[in-house]
């Protein structure tokens, strides 16, 4: 299972299909048929994000760094064979 670890876009180009579009080069590059992204808990637009493309929250956990305690989720994607979470009619290729 692939981690993306970071999927930052500048916010004057969100929602304008920049990070959707990131995503499926990373998935199509790469081949991956599953993914996981930890994303703070606070962080509502990542959240959202991830969800949207058809990540499912599994777990969370508490970190502490460096005196800072945060909560932040596991979002896991599974490739699926029939539809795209990604507003096309298939899989990403």
């Amino acid at each position: 299972m692939f981690e993306l670890r970071r999927l930052y876009v500048k916010p004057d180009v969100q929602r304008q299909g920049v990070g959707r579009r990131l995503l499926e080069a990373v998935i199509q590059a790469g081949r991956i048929k599953s993914m996981y992204a930890w994303v703070e808990q606070k962080n509502e637009i990542g959240r959202a994000f991830y969800a949207r493309r058809g990540f499912v929250k599994v777990n969370e956990r508490k970190e502490d760094f460096l005196g800072t305690v945060t909560v932040v989720e596991k979002w896991v994607w599974r490739c699926q064979k029939t539809a795209s979470a990604f507003g096309t009619d298939g899989p990403p290729r």
